[in-house]
């Protein structure tokens, strides 16, 4: 075998043993090229294996001329730093004509073929021969039906010529613009085995007839008509592609805007119309009734009591959707971090009623949702807060598509709310847990904001989330720490000296961040935000950065000022270097054992080792728990609800609120 691949000039691409520096130029390429062009299916026959062949002779062209990409130059460490330096991007065939390594003639002859060749075009050869060779993975069935072997498609550098693009440009314009459109909607990347290949065009015939048709429903059809093909495990595959059928089959609707342009389409007016209940016998009095028509100074009333109760609710919580638009701006522009109103475009009452009812007909639940998201991104929300936003609400997509067959906004009822609240508690999540309680109502805080968010854009009259469906959670008392307990665990946790190398420097940085939080309430985050200069040690004034770069200013007590003087005493610094950036005040406040900055899994095992220290089992002594007692204490002590609201750094009043609650819950304990 070795003599055979010597004499045929073919090289071994495997590592050597105990050589570890080999794997990277093997399995570089290999992962991202090979795979992500070809995918993870086998591939066998000869038939495949020369499509594979035609793949690569256009791929090759493709990655080598224009694929640019950047190497790393140099590597430098510092501490726990590592910067990285890399050159210019430039291609494969750029590399290899600056080395110099080839001669004048076939460098010429690289240089005017890269410049006859059209990247496009190039592209779209690849795509080609990479769904044929995927179509070669598909049609290799574990059953015993044949299927023919389909025809070699071969790659034709002269088609990717740059002279040759605006001639095909034209003809491919007068094709029926309908095909394209088909042939598009079924034409998107598949990286593994289709098991449906062959089989999209008659699922978009039949999603065409009725796209309110379940993934589930098709499955069982295709199951009678091919025995022993498809299988349970092939729903998901189908769910995916069925997902961007009905969009381009939506997307016809709403270009066509008109009703005759629904039936010529294959929408009738009952198929968009929700469900029939299995209940008959529901009393339809319990549903919100929306009253009057929405114009510039008024509002929407979907039941007598739904303002008063709205109101009640506003005063009793002060929950204000973080983003949400006020209800009588002062002024066009929006504040920063609140979601942008949609302008007016009318100038009456009736047709802002009729341009309203119009746009609530035809808005599908994906376009209203990516519409919010970029909503909350032009005011800079965090991505953390988008991210929970678009998982809640792509779950309420997928239940009313899935279990209600609805495809619009307004079809969405309360009572199609309520039944996605029981669904959410009824079923496990992939991990196989229930949902809690206060889970539940996050998903149901995201669906209230996004559906007033709808009614201020007048998509919608009135919310399907009322007060009567909205889930509410009793918030439980949380674990009060007083000054008298957290004394006895500092002493208990402090109270032998430490022998091992540096850990009496460890043992007084725990014992000053314990104290910090006791004493100011600050959150972990903020904590391990503070620097040397944030420290007043004359006043004994703390300066925090909150949430938006807000900054305040939070006092210490003499017992947290004086752990703190001992610690800073103990990392003094012993350079001329770090005694300058101490002077600066460009040091962190709280440091690791590597001078790096601390980090939320280091507060997280301060806490742990205390508890062990001390002996406790519980959770009590936790960064939460400690901001929870800070403010009771302050309400305790007859402190202002707004100057704990300035001191915690709060946007809105309502956590105030909810902490006064817990104040006379103990009061009355």
């Amino acid at each position: 075998m070795a003599a055979y691949c010597v004499r045929e000039q073919i090289t071994f691409t495997r590592g050597r043993p105990y050589e570890k520096r080999d794997q990277c130029f093997v399995e570089q390429k290999n992962g991202v090229v090979v795979r992500q062009v070809v995918g993870h299916g086998r591939l066998i026959g000869e038939h495949a294996y020369r499509q594979l062949d035609e793949l690569y002779r256009a791929l090759h062209w493709y990655v080598n001329c224009f694929q640019p990409s950047m190497k790393l130059v140099a590597k430098h460490v510092e501490g726990r730093t590592i910067h990285r330096i890399y050159d210019a991007a430039k291609t494969p065939l750029q590399r290899v004509l600056l080395s110099g390594v080839l001669p004048l003639s076939q460098q010429q002859e690289l240089r005017a073929v890269t410049k006859a060749l059209d990247p496009l075009r190039l592209f779209e050869q690849v795509e080609q021969l990479q769904q044929a060779t995927v179509r070669c993975d598909a049609g290799r069935s574990s059953t015993s039906q044949l299927t023919p072997t389909p025809e070699l498609l071969p790659f034709h550098r002269a088609g990717c010529a740059a002279e040759l693009v605006l001639l095909e440009g034209k003809e491919a314009d007068e094709l029926p613009y309908e095909e394209q459109k088909r042939a598009s909607v079924l034409d998107w990347r598949r990286t593994s085995k289709d098991p449906f290949a062959g089989q999209w065009q008659q699922i978009l015939s039949w999603m065409q007839a009725n796209p309110t048709r379940s993934s589930g429903d098709v499955l069982r059809e295709l199951q009678c008509l091919f025995p022993g093909r498809y299988e349970r495990s092939h729903l998901r595959t189908l769910q995916r592609g069925i997902r961007k059928i009905r969009m381009h089959v939506l997307q016809t609707q709403e270009e066509a805007g008109s009703p005759q342009g629904l039936q010529s389409n294959g929408f009738a007016s009952a198929e968009f119309s929700p469900p029939r209940l299995a209940s008959a016998s529901l009393d339809t009095s319990s549903l919100p009734v929306c009253e009057g028509t929405l114009t510039p100074g008024s509002t929407d009333t979907c039941s007598p009591n739904l303002p008063q109760a709205a109101e009640a609710l506003s005063s009793r919580t002060g929950r204000r959707t973080r983003g949400s638009i006020p209800a009588a701006p002062t002024s066009s522009l929006p504040e920063a971090g609140q979601l942008a109103r949609s302008p007016r475009a009318v100038s009456s009452p009736s047709a802002a009623h009729s341009s309203s009812t119009e746009n609530s007909h035809r808005l599908t639940m994906e376009r209203a949702i990516q519409e919010y998201l970029q909503a909350h991104r032009e005011v800079g929300h965090r991505p953390k807060t988008l991210e929970w936003h678009h998982m809640a609400l792509c779950h309420l997509r997928q239940y009313v598509l899935t279990e209600c067959h609805l495809l619009l906004v307004s079809q969405i009822s309360e009572t199609t709310i309520c039944s996605w609240l029981a669904f959410l508690a009824q079923t496990p999540t992939t991990r196989g847990s229930q949902r809690s309680a206060r889970t539940i109502e996050t998903y149901a805080r995201s669906a209230r904001a996004f559906f007033g968010w709808l009614v201020e854009r007048e998509a919608l009259s009135c919310s399907p989330m009322s007060e009567r469906a909205f889930p509410r959670t009793t918030v439980p008392l949380p674990r009060f720490v007083s000054s008298a307990t957290f004394d006895r665990v500092m002493r208990g946790g402090f109270s032998q000296a430490a022998k091992a190398p540096g850990a009496k420097h460890l043992a007084a940085r725990d014992q000053a961040l314990l104290w910090v939080l006791f004493d100011t309430g600050i959150t972990v985050a903020e904590l391990c935000a503070l620097h040397l200069a944030d420290l007043d040690q004359h006043t004994g004034v703390l300066r925090v950065r909150g949430k938006g770069g807000k900054e305040r200013q939070m006092p210490l007590g003499a017992t947290c000022l004086s752990h703190l003087r001992a610690y800073l005493k103990r990392m003094e610094p012993t350079t001329t270097r770090g005694l300058a950036r101490r002077q600066a005040g460009g040091d962190t406040l709280f440091a690791s054992r590597g001078k790096q900055p601390l980090t939320r899994n280091g507060v997280t095992m301060v806490f742990a080792r205390l508890r062990k220290r001390a002996g406790i089992s519980d959770t009590t002594m936790s960064p939460q728990n400690l901001r929870h007692s800070f403010a009771l204490r302050y309400l305790q002590a007859g402190g202002n609800p707004r100057g704990l609201q300035a001191l915690l750094g709060y946007e809105g009043m309502a956590p105030v609120r909810q902490y006064l609650h817990w104040q006379n819950q103990l009061v009355h304990k």
